[in-house]
């Protein structure tokens, strides 16, 4: 754990560094994930079907090398949060991809932004290969001047909905696993994990100051390195203005400040810092890297849970 990364000069969408979690529109003739008739497939080069990377983490972010259509490796960022698979228009005109229609996908401030879609991509990470994905291509350079170095790509639901996927933050890695071949055994607590419109929410609750207890649904958003994202940041007395929705997207002014606690799945973090707001509703209510950095964090859609475990000294009791 890195410690609270918050800087209002960092941030991008509904937390500090929200990844494109705003809603998308479905492309022009309704292009599908996969080619008619082909299912995606996922192939492993370990019979166990687990493959363990490394990441670089900046400013929150988990970086990952990932190579598309058996290109060089590029960078992407492993984003919960983000409800679509985006790629960086200059690096899809580079590789040559075909676009086969056009939409606008919300991006992490106000309103919407163009893209042009990709069908039938393969993407490799080290020791494991996954074909058929649609992607968004986008103009993702005013995401690189706030985030200060290149961003290649967003791997988001598509990545989530196919494999368990394990984000070690203390030790820097990303384990994939085939979700039919995984059985968790650890010392971890699980949470229920709604998945709706291709976004992962979870219970949580804030403590206030005078110890009233706000209990609500948060988005987990591994793109955002806020702590925690809630309107209630409009009760505190000692909140403060701030930018929000940098990067993509029109910026939004919001608010900063801090409450007493916050609690999910058993565990208590105190003096969080509270932001609002996002582009969206939907995005107001989000629990980011500052909450996520301090465990072990196991995202299992296909059993509908995400699975904690604490790591020492991370500030969490």
């Amino acid at each position: 754990m890195q410690g609270e990364r918050y800087a209002a000069a960092v941030r991008i969408g509904a937390g500090a560094l929200a990844l494109l979690t705003a809603t998308w529109a479905a492309p022009a003739g309704g292009v599908p994930h996969a080619r008619a008739g082909e299912a995606p497939e996922v192939v492993f080069a370990r019979a166990d079907k687990v493959t363990v990377v490394p990441f670089d983490d900046v400013g929150g972010l988990v970086f990952v090398r990932v190579s598309v259509e058996g290109s060089r490796p590029l960078a992407f960022v492993l984003d919960s949060g983000a409800a679509r698979m985006v790629i960086d228009r200059r690096v899809a005109d580079e590789l040559g991809l075909r676009r086969v229609g056009s939409g606008r996908i919300g991006g992490a401030g106000a309103g919407g932004i163009p893209v042009d879609y990709v069908r039938d991509v393969t993407l490799a990470l080290a020791g494991m290969t996954s074909s058929g994905h649609e992607l968004a291509t986008a103009d993702l350079g005013p995401l690189e001047a706030t985030v200060g170095r290149r961003v290649d790509g967003v791997l988001g639901y598509e990545v989530f909905a196919r494999l368990v996927v394990e984000i070690d933050y203390p030790a820097g890695e990303v384990t994939l696993r085939a979700p039919e071949r995984y059985a968790y055994r650890g010392p971890g607590v699980e949470l229920p994990l709604d998945v709706e419109r291709h976004w992962p929410f979870v219970r949580g609750a804030i403590v206030l100051d005078d110890g009233s207890v706000v209990e609500d649904r948060f988005l987990v958003d591994s793109g955002s390195s806020d702590t925690v994202d809630h309107p209630v940041v409009m009760q505190l007395q000692q909140r403060r203005e701030s930018q929000t929705g940098v990067g993509l997207g029109t910026p939004t002014r919001g608010y900063v400040g801090r409450a007493k606690a916050f609690r999910i799945g058993g565990f208590t973090i105190d003096a969080p810092t509270v932001a609002c707001c996002g582009g969206t509703e939907d995005t107001s209510r989000l629990i980011g890297s500052g909450v996520l950095g301090r465990f072990h964090v196991i995202f299992d859609y296909s059993r509908r849970r995400m699975i904690l475990e604490m790591s020492e000294g991370a500030g969490v009791r």
